[in-house]
């Protein structure tokens, strides 16, 4: 029941008439009102938010607690006071509109110094009595506006951080990205990718399994597809090596790296995979490196084959020289001389010297190349280009016939200063290469043509080919380590070690390719190779015959081979002035012959007037030691040993002149020997000579170095064997015996 139903009630009870009634209900309802703008204002003045109103002036007419404590103004203070002078910025709304929130600056009047603050307003325009315009509720938003400001600071930050991790991302040496898990699509790859497998990142991102799709060879997308299955089911796979292989067309150069992959899950909170990420490192160089290891570990190991197999070619080969020597002197007795068969005989005889020959020249060659650093820059000579383009041909000449013509343009130049083994090297790749490339092709004659002239400052040797020729593309690329167009049967050191050691010397290796035959053809490729000629202005030491080349001297063995009406007694008996060297190397004593024997010189001619000399011949390879022995026999006292120990027994009851002993023996060396016979300080002791048939080692190069001792190279005619007995006896009558013994391991043996 209401208050005016009561009011009735109590009206109608007492008598009261019903204008008296209305006139109470009207003040009931009043005190009501009153009552209720009382609670009302309670509330709002104890109200934590600031409210004021104002009126059509602008005046304003109602403030609560808050909005004095928030104006530092008591109430009495506030009445009146300006809206527009407490917020300078406040809209200006036409009545009835809804409520209007707005971020304004309250500035607090009365202040010494002025002050604002960041304030949320809500704006309501109403009407009422006494008239009002407007009330606002007013929130402080210093504390709001400091925190949006940390925030803003902190999002700066981040967004910097994020800014320098990606910078960091996209120039840190290595190919990042992420994967979807599901679809295995890209979704981040860094700048550094693109750099490096040249491919622009929209287009990455584009293209469907682009990293799988980069995994190109088998073994490396198989190494892929294990990881990424692993990290799919959360789990961390272990780093794999593979290759990656990119190109955009088949018409653009494909980019080839090597690269250590590490993949692995983005997990979240609840351990779901949401991500597979992955990092590549370009390991090319490392991969050449090692690569580079492995070829040197093999050109190592065959070098020292080809030194084995020098060795055990010129035992034998020794064996056969002195063997047919014996066979010259048995045929000139005049017993046999005159039979029918002794012609046949002779001219068989000058065709086995000439294989023999032949073999020597192999095996010295193999020697070279086994060694090649032998001879230091510092220790150059002058090399024979066309006999250095003779050996190189002499070695290839199997891989050359099979495939092509040989077709030669030599023409007379001097000397270099250079190592001949290594100038030999680059001759023999260049015409290896030469040899591959005609073997694959198959729609013209397949030629290789060498060629050499010369100008006042250089010598220029050319080798030529009919082969398909280099691309532009690959012409700069062929001298780069590693690079090869050969496939598993290339290493693609051969022209970037060439270039080296044609560099080294002072001299250039270039290319022309393809090589323009006619207007309308062009084809094949040309090696040329330019080697100056400045310092051979000096003196330069006489050629194996013993004198300068010139271009009256008889035809090289490499210009006789070209030619096909040469019978092999000729070219024997050419040869013979120009026997196996012995080594001329700055570590061993140089034995030369002033005056080679003639082409007629036989062992059975007169011998020099040479007193006989006591000979220990020392060599493990038992048919040469006894040839030898019965050769130095016809002129010398000679006892053989075929080991060290029997050296030594025989040292112990014997007198000799000279030990002719062999290098490299198995149980004792020449060199243990050697240290043995020095040690035991006898003054009587027999001088050295050396054999071998081995290329040197840098011990044995040491060993000879301190000694000091003549070496042999085998095989020698008996002329130079004989030479350096007689030698090292005149040396050891004038200086006394051998003194104390190198220093050296064999020392202690």
């Amino acid at each position: 029941m209401t208050r005016s139903t009561l009011a009735n009630s109590a009206v109608q009870g007492n008598g009261v008439s019903g204008e008296e009634s209305d006139r109470r209900e009207v003040q009931v309802d009043a005190l009501d009102d009153v009552a209720r703008c009382r609670r009302l204002a309670a509330i709002l003045d104890t109200s934590s938010q600031a409210m004021l109103a104002w009126d059509v002036n602008g005046g304003v007419v109602e403030a609560n607690h808050a909005a004095c404590a928030l104006t530092r103004l008591s109430r009495d203070e506030l009445l009146g006071t300006s809206i527009h002078e407490l917020f300078p910025e406040l809209p200006r709304l036409p009545h009835g509109e809804a409520p209007l929130p707005v971020r304004l600056e309250l500035v607090l009047p009365r202040q010494r110094v002025e002050r604002r603050l960041p304030v949320s307003v809500v704006v309501q325009t109403i009407s009422g009595v006494p008239p009002l315009v407007a009330h606002a509720l007013i929130r402080d938003d210093s504390r709001f506006v400091a925190a949006e400001q940390e925030v803003a600071s902190h999002l700066t930050r981040i967004r910097l951080l994020e800014k320098e991790l990606r910078t960091l991302l996209d120039n840190a040496p290595l190919i990042i990205f992420r994967l979807d898990p599901d679809t295995g699509q890209l979704s981040y790859l860094n700048r550094h990718a693109e750099r490096l497998l040249r491919v622009p990142l929209d287009e990455a991102l584009r293209t469907r399994d682009f990293i799988r799709r980069a995994h190109t060879d088998p073994g490396s997308s198989q190494a892929f597809d294990l990881a990424f299955a692993q990290a799919r089911g959360g789990g961390r796979p272990a780093p794999y090596e593979a290759r990656l292989r990119w190109f955009r067309s088949p018409a653009d150069e494909p980019v080839e790296i090597a690269v250590r992959s590490t993949v692995y899950p983005l997990l979240s909170d609840t351990g779901e995979v949401v991500a597979i990420e992955g990092i590549l490192v370009d390991i090319s160089a490392e991969h050449e490196a090692r690569t580079r290891l492995v070829q040197a570990d093999r050109l190592f190991t065959l070098g020292m084959i080809a030194a084995g197999v020098a060795h055990e070619i010129n035992n034998p080969a020794a064996f056969l020289t002195l063997g047919l020597t014996q066979l010259d002197r048995l045929i000139a007795d005049p017993a046999i001389s005159g039979s029918a068969g002794a012609r046949d005989a002779s001219r068989l005889i000058e065709e086995l010297r000439a294989s023999v020959d032949r073999i020597s020249v192999i095996a010295r060659d193999l020697r070279y190349f086994a060694n090649p650093a032998r001879q230091e820059p510092a220790q150059r000579t002058f090399v024979d280009v066309t006999h250095a383009l003779e050996s190189a041909l002499t070695l290839t000449r199997a891989q050359i016939m099979e495939h092509a013509r040989i077709v030669l343009d030599l023409r007379p130049v001097p000397p270099v200063l250079m190592n001949d083994g290594r100038l030999g090297q680059v001759l023999v790749n260049l015409l290896v290469n030469a040899a591959q490339a005609v073997a694959r092709q198959t729609h013209r004659e397949r030629v290789i043509t060498a060629a050499t002239r010369s100008s006042e400052s250089y010598v220029e040797i050319a080798i030529a080919d009919t082969g398909a020729g280099i691309t532009p593309e690959l012409v700069d690329r062929i001298w780069l380590p590693f690079f090869t167009t050969k496939g598993d049967a290339g290493t693609g050191l051969g022209l970037s070690i060439s270039r080296e050691i044609v560099e080294s010397s002072g001299g250039t290796i270039s290319v022309e390719s393809p090589i323009h035959v006619s207007r309308e053809e062009s084809y094949g490729a040309r090696f040329i190779v330019r080697l100056p000629l400045d310092a051979a202005k000096l003196t330069a030491p006489p050629s194996r015959s013993g004198r300068a080349p010139s271009s009256s001297d008889p035809p090289s063995a490499l210009q006789r081979t070209a030619s096909t009406s040469e019978r092999p007694g000729e070219r024997a008996a050419d040869e013979r002035g120009d026997e196996a060297d012995i080594t001329e190397a700055d570590t061993t004593e140089t034995i030369a012959e002033e005056h080679p024997p003639s082409s007629s010189e036989r062992p059975s001619d007169a011998p020099r007037a040479h007193p006989r000399r006591r000979v220990l011949i020392v060599d493990d390879e038992r048919p040469l030691a006894r040839t030898l022995a019965a050769e130095l026999g016809r002129r010398h006292d000679v006892s053989v040993a075929y080991d060290g120990a029997q050296a030594l027994e025989l040292l112990t009851g014997h007198s000799f002149d000279v030990i002719l002993c062999d290098l490299h023996m198995p149980g004792m060396s020449g060199e243990s020997l050697y240290a043995r016979v020095c040690a035991r300080n006898d003054p009587g002791a027999p001088a050295f000579v050396f054999m071998t048939g081995a290329a040197f080692g840098s011990e044995s190069e040491a060993f000879l170095a301190t000694a000091g001792r003549p070496l042999l190279e085998k095989p020698f005619p008996m002329a130079r064997a004989l030479e350096a007995i007689e030698r090292a006896s005149r040396e050891r009558a004038d200086r006394g015996p051998d003194h104390a013994a190198p220093s050296s391991p064999a020392a202690s043996s």
